[in-house]
């Protein structure tokens, strides 16, 4: 999991499974809390971990915070001590250690996402009646409560508002227009199978577990898109754009492609057999780290043939089979032909420079050859 799909994963949580947190896992979320940044690297936040039955009933009962959170499995209370901070910097402390604090919980929640957990930061809380409750002391600020545990139920995206309407920019304009600010498109568990989709921007859009047999993409940004365990098949795609996407588990079969771009996009797990592949360009293309220009160009097996003026240059030729091939002045540069087969195969004034069998020169061999022949 990416960082990137890391925050998008993480969801404000409210409702629990019976599932308790063990040792490993509650040390685990402490530790990310602890190396979260902080003011002057005072450290003065404190933690409280309220696992007791009877403690987190009481969270309820006395009214101290919203039923719910009384179903967590763990409630981390989050506070600081400020006096060091108070010191140094006066009323201002209280700003900095509010900010560690959220910090702190911040990165809690992102390390229970990684996790499969989830939690909310609770502030609607009565502060007394807690203070009260696990005998905090008065010169800690109790800050927040942080209920954390395993989900009883998937929790939807409630998505964001465009990013631009809460940012002002000072020098150069990093906005973009209206229409990319659209939430992410999202569609899971469906069957659309001859759907048509035209004309359309999904930036970011995630498809999983959809089938989509037969449809028809045409014209459509798909920048950024996720496929997961999707039925493509017989599907054709005109001018799109899936640049960056990411494509698991999708079958493809009989679909059509014509001027999509592909660029930074990643499969994983899909199957390409007898796919063709026709006038594209596969510039940086890799298929398990093989580059598939080189591929492209020199396949492994070379039938009977008249090669021209070939080139080989920089390229893996090995275990490559050239049978009743005839190249003419080809060049070879740069090249691997370890375990390669050449059967009833002519080189005729080709460059050998440099080329040895087995450690042997070429050259030198041909040279040997000659002056004894004679």
């Amino acid at each position: 999991m990416t960082f990137r799909e890391l925050y998008y994963s993480r969801r404000s949580t409210r409702s629990f499974t019976e599932r308790g947190l063990d040792r490993e896992e509650i040390r685990s979320l402490l530790d990310a809390a602890i190396h979260a940044p902080n003011a002057c690297n005072a450290q003065s936040w404190r933690f409280w971990v309220v696992t007791d039955p009877e403690v987190k009933a009481k969270f309820a009962s006395e009214q101290i915070c919203a039923p719910w959170v009384a179903s967590a499995p763990v409630i981390f209370v989050l506070g600081a001590d400020s006096t060091w901070l108070r010191n140094r910097f006066g009323e201002r402390a209280e700003q900095f250690v509010l900010q560690d604090t959220a910090l702190a919980a911040e990165n809690m929640l992102l390390a229970a996402a990684e996790m499969k957990l989830g939690g909310c930061i609770i502030g609607a809380f009565h502060e007394e009646k807690c203070r009260a409750l696990l005998d905090i002391p008065e010169n800690i600020g109790i800050h927040m409560l942080l209920p954390i545990g395993e989900a009883s139920s998937e929790v939807p995206d409630r998505g964001r508002k465009p990013m631009d309407d809460f940012v002002t920019y000072v020098g150069d304009d990093y906005s973009v227009p209206r229409e990319y600010h659209r939430i992410p498109f999202v569609m899971r568990g469906t069957s659309l199978p001859g759907a048509v989709f035209e004309e359309l921007n999904l930036i970011g859009a995630t498809y999983e577990d959809v089938n989509l047999a037969e449809s028809k993409f045409n014209n459509i940004n798909m920048h950024a898109v996720k496929f997961t365990d999707i039925n493509m098949s017989a599907a054709s795609f005109g001018g799109l754009r899936l640049d960056e996407s990411s494509f698991g588990c999708v079958g493809m079969q009989k679909a059509e492609f014509t001027n999509v771009d592909f660029t930074g996009a990643k499969f994983t797990n899909c199957k390409f057999n007898n796919t063709d592949f026709t006038e594209c360009d596969v510039t940086g293309m890799k298929v398990d780290r093989v580059d598939m220009v080189n591929a492209v160009r020199f396949p492994r097996r070379w039938s009977a043939g008249f090669y021209p003026k070939s080139t080989f240059f920089d390229v893996n030729l090995r275990e490559s089979t050239f049978e009743d091939v005839t190249l003419d002045e080809a060049k070879f540069i740069g090249v691997s032909m370890k375990n390669a087969s050449f059967r009833n195969t002519e080189l005729t004034e080709c460059d050998l420079s440099g080329m040895t069998v087995d450690g042997i020169s070429v050259e030198d061999a041909i040279a040997f050859y000659k002056e004894n022949k004679k």
